[in-house]
C-alpha cells in the first residue's frame, strides 16, 4: 500500500470529522487551509464547538495552545484524534487545567 501524504491524510481527516458533525446535526464551517488555531467552528441552536483535527497524535505544545486559546465561555474546545486504522476519532474535550499549562 502507498504511502498518504500527510496534508491529504489531514485533510481526509477533517471532511470525516465534518461529516460526523453534520450528522449529529451541527452546521460546520471549514477553516480556511487549516492553518489557525481550529479547523472546524461548529454550531447549532444549542452550542458552539472548535474542533482541531489530529491524525494519530497532538503535541503537547499544541494541546497547551489550544487549551490557553481565548474562545467565548460557552464556547467547546475539542482535539479530535483519527487514529489509522480506527473508525471512530477519540474526542477530548479541553477545558483550562493549571497542571497541564
Amino acid at each position: 500500500m502507498a504511502r498518504i501524504n500527510t496534508r491529504r491524510r489531514g485533510a481526509r481527516n477533517e471532511r470525516r470529522a465534518k461529516i460526523i458533525l453534520e450528522d449529529d446535526g451541527y452546521y460546520v464551517c471549514k477553516a480556511s487551509a487549516s492553518l489557525g488555531a481550529w479547523d472546524l467552528v461548529c454550531f447549532n441552536h444549542h452550542h458552539l464547538r472548535l474542533v482541531q483535527v489530529k491524525t494519530n497524535r497532538c503535541r503537547l505544545s499544541e494541546k497547551k495552545a489550544l487549551i490557553r486559546f481565548q474562545a467565548p465561555e460557552f464556547a467547546i474546545k475539542e482535539l479530535w484524534i483519527f487514529k489509522d486504522r480506527v473508525a471512530d476519532p477519540l474526542i477530548e474535550v479541553l477545558a483550562y487545567d493549571p497542571e497541564i499549562v
